[in-house]
């Protein structure tokens, strides 16, 4: 059962993310990252895309897709927050693209041997990267929820 279920819902969550990450690199936010922001959701697809396909369902190379995909994804956050000082939530979504550039790292290194062991390792990193994912949205959601109020409304 581990054998298909483990590829088959991290295949799921890296396609769903990559989806769910395309807007991102049309942001005004972003400047100069929009390409490799764009290059992060890609990646995340196509990696969830080999991890559905039965010839690259061996262990190691799954968790290779999915450290890649995380790696990249950090770097992707990394870079943009490094670029964009202005950027809402600015401090918290450096954060957490270091956590998720980690995590990737420790799946990397750690190199499961088995879909049980994936499984122990990365679905604890995946949700730990979805919450910081929902806690950086919240946070970008309340400072940009409260903006400065413009000079030229209070003349009129």
């Amino acid at each position: 059962m581990p054998e298909r279920l483990v590829p088959a819902l991290l295949g799921g969550y890296l396609i769903l993310s990559g989806i769910g990450q395309l807007p991102v690199p049309f942001g005004s936010h972003l400047g100069s990252s929009r390409v490799l922001a764009l290059l992060a959701a890609d990646g995340y697809v196509i990696f969830g895309t080999l991890c559905l396909n039965k010839a690259f369902m061996a262990p190691a190379l799954i968790a290779l897709w999915t450290a890649l995909a995380m790696i990249v994804r950090g770097l992707t956050w990394q870079n943009a927050t490094l670029m964009n000082k202005a950027m809402p939530s600015h401090g918290l979504q450096g954060l957490a693209g270091l956590v998720v550039l980690l995590c990737g790292n420790l799946i990397l290194a750690v190199r499961p041997a088995t879909p049980a062991a994936l499984a122990m390792l990365a679905g604890p990193v995946l949700m730990l990267v979805g919450a910081l994912e929902i806690i950086t949205a919240i946070g970008v959601r309340r400072s940009g929820a409260d903006p400065e109020p413009d000079p030229q409304e209070e003349t009129r």
